[in-house]
């Protein structure tokens, strides 16, 4: 019974964990589309900052809720060095994007 009863305490406490989870990348990406659509166009240093920003921030939201939930298997990795490309691949052009 006790045993039972731990194992719906730890399911309530990753479920809420992981809506909070999910709602935080959600606001990011909400954040990172309206700055892009708003102030990026005039700041070209910002925009090269938010292309190199929000891969690396995915990033590391992949790797935490896969540290959190044990899931560190060859989904992660290729989410992984996915953004990690794009992250390298938007550092290279950068020049291209700073005025």
């Amino acid at each position: 019974m006790l045993a039972k009863t731990n194992e719906t305490n730890l399911a309530q406490l990753s479920n809420s964990w992981l809506k909070s989870y999910y709602f935080t990348r959600f606001a990011v990406a909400a954040a990172w589309v309206l700055l892009a659509f708003t102030v990026a166009k005039s700041m070209p240093s910002l925009a090269a900052i938010m292309l190199v920003a929000y891969p690396a921030w995915d990033a590391l939201a992949n790797f935490v809720d896969a540290r959190r939930n044990g899931g560190t298997g060859r989904g992660l990795k290729a989410s992984l060095a996915r953004s990690g490309f794009e992250v390298r691949c938007r550092l290279a052009a950068r020049p291209q994007y700073v005025s």
